[in-house]
């Protein structure tokens, strides 16, 4: 009877990522509570309901969820890099570096922890630690938009290196997302700004804010990483 359960809320938790996905909040919120009544130690249902709490800006209830989901199962990783997104966005630095840095104890090749700590780091005025970070999370997934716009933007390009070349690489291939496109175009833009190529600076940019435009209704978190987590939840540990 357990056994089936699980896999019932398998299937439940499959459709109510389809929605959160989909950006319908309301249902996928529903099918996790429902989850949850029926299978109370269910982790990955309060992980995502915390998720949905933080892209509702209710991030108090999004610390509360999340770290009842780290409770009953410390061995998620994106649980603790979800926990430090929520805990960035309170201004609590500090603590979302460990919670980080924890999840990367757990899997060192996590490229988006090592972008988010880059981002923690940053705001702290750490930038070569930060620098470091963003590269590290571009050595795991050289694709990496963010990583990359992240990286263009702290940086001081003084010549046409190999991280400018890389960008205009992935910049150039036709099986990128609008929101990649974006990142990389913004990446882009301040790398020849420094350079001094301003009519190729500007091309870019102008190119960035016209795909955030287009792609803002459908993503205004564009600045978080949990829908890539996701896919971490169907994992084996899942089927238990």
């Amino acid at each position: 009877m357990v056994s089936q359960t699980v896999k019932s809320n398998t299937t439940l938790l499959q459709q109510a990522i389809a929605h959160h996905q989909a950006g319908r909040l309301r249902q996928a919120e529903h099918i996790y509570e429902q989850i949850i009544e029926v299978e109370s130690e269910n982790a990955n249902a309060y992980n995502l309901l915390g998720v949905i709490a933080h892209q509702e800006g209710k991030n108090d209830i999004a610390f509360q969820l999340i770290s009842k989901s780290i409770a009953k199962d410390s061995n998620q990783p994106s649980f603790y890099n979800n926990l430090g997104s929520v805990l960035g966005e309170q201004g609590k630095l500090d603590d979302a570096i460990q919670s980080y840095q924890r999840a990367l104890s757990i899997n060192p090749d996590y490229a988006e922890a090592h972008n988010n700590l880059g981002v923690a780091l940053q705001e702290q005025g750490k930038l070569d630690d930060a620098i470091q970070s963003y590269r590290r999370a571009l050595s795991i997934n050289p694709d990496y938009a963010k990583a990359h716009n992240n990286l263009a933007k702290l940086k001081r390009h003084t010549k046409y290196d190999d991280e400018i070349q890389k960008m205009e690489v992935l910049h150039r291939k036709l099986d990128i997302t609008a929101e990649q496109r974006m990142h990389l175009a913004f990446g882009l833009g301040k790398a020849f700004e420094d350079l001094g190529e301003h009519e190729k600076s500007f091309k870019f940019i102008l190119e960035g804010n016209e795909l955030k435009r287009n792609t803002y209704t459908y993503n205004i978190f564009e600045d978080m990483d949990f829908f890539n987590n996701l896919k971490n939840v169907f994992n084996g540990q899942l089927f238990y």
